[in-house]
């Protein structure tokens, strides 16, 4: 094998293991950002507007009277406000519910009309600034790193690339 053929053979190994290591790094963000970034704080029912995302716990009535229509006896359940029908009946379209034993059952969107007497408690979903700029730090100080390493690695193999070579003779 050539040195031309090692040493690109090489750059090619180093390149995967660090874009191996960025797509790692990515998808972990990613998932960070998903969760890390907000915070659900108690809210009054009456405060909430539409869009808003709840998770709702649910009282000992209002677990005996949704059960028939979650098919499972349910704790909480999370999902997005879409109206609020006086003081007396919410109208949420529900993403995920978890059940008494501790088991989360994903719905696909399901629409619900919640009695305010059957809720025990309203935590709304807001985002928290100062988690998603450490995470966007965190991520800017990561992508840097790895670019850095990738042109030191590229700037060290280029001035190694001498000698030997197919030039005019001197």
């Amino acid at each position: 094998m050539t040195d031309y053929a090692k040493e690109s053979k090489s750059d090619s190994a180093f390149i995967w293991y660090h874009a191996r290591g960025a797509i790692a790094l990515l998808l972990g963000a990613s998932m960070l950002a998903q969760s890390a970034c907000f915070a659900y704080r108690p809210a009054v029912a009456s405060g909430l507007r539409g869009g808003s995302t709840v998770q709702i716990e649910l009282t000992r009535e209002g677990r005996q009277n949704l059960e028939s229509l979650l098919g499972a006896p349910t704790r909480s359940l999370t999902g997005e406000v879409e109206e609020l029908v006086g003081d007396s009946v919410a109208v949420v379209l529900i993403d995920e519910l978890l059940t008494v034993d501790g088991e989360s059952l994903t719905w696909r969107r399901g629409r619900l009309r919640i009695p305010l007497a059957d809720v025990a408690w309203i935590h709304e979903r807001t985002l928290n600034k100062r988690k998603s700029w450490t995470l966007v730090a965190v991520a800017g100080a990561v992508f840097t790193a790895v670019i850095i390493a990738a042109i030191r690695h590229a700037g060290s193999s280029g001035s190694s690339k001498g000698g030997g070579g197919t030039g005019p003779p001197e």
